[in-house]
């Protein structure tokens, strides 16, 4: 165990490296970028590679860390990664285009939910067809609730 944790380790350490190279060619490369998106994709990077790593360690000793990692994966799941899965059958009530820009949230409970797709086109707002609401219901169902802040999960808060 002890050799499979320094190599797990390792691994893990190269990358850090390999993320904080990333970040710093983005930042190089686009002066004008804003680091924050960057450094966030960069730590999406480097809690995959972590929780790839964990996922091999066995025993108690990371049991808690494997749980707190799956738990912040979940809750930080993000709409614009999602987007083409929750446009599956969607299409703009007003110019019939089928690429939405963002995907926004109208309403929490305890009202009814209202997921709609944002046209990239006209700008006008639809609701999720029949499939995005599945998707919505799968990567985001659990995240649903009054105080929940839809903008930290990448959609458009429109109230």
């Amino acid at each position: 165990m002890p050799g499979e944790e320094a190599r797990a380790l390792e691994r893990i350490g190269k990358a850090a490296l390999t993320v904080l190279d990333m970040v710093k060619a983005g930042r190089d490369a686009f002066r004008t970028a804003e680091p924050g998106p960057l450094a966030e994709a960069g730590l999406k990077v480097l809690m995959l590679a972590i929780q790839g790593e964990l996922a091999a360690l066995k025993g108690d000793a990371y049991r808690a860390l494997r749980e707190r990692m799956d738990e912040h994966a979940k809750a930080s799941v993000s709409a614009r990664e999602h987007l083409i899965e929750l446009a599956d059958g969607w299409q703009c009530s007003e110019c019939k285009a089928d690429v939405p820009a963002s995907a926004a949230v109208k309403a929490l409970p305890p009202r009814k939910l209202a997921v709609a797709l944002v046209c990239k086109s006209c700008g006008a707002s639809t609701p999720l067809a029949p499939q995005g609401d599945q998707a919505f219901a799968r990567w985001f169902g659990h995240l649903v609730a009054p105080a929940w802040n839809p903008a930290a999960n990448g959609f458009l808060w429109r109230p």
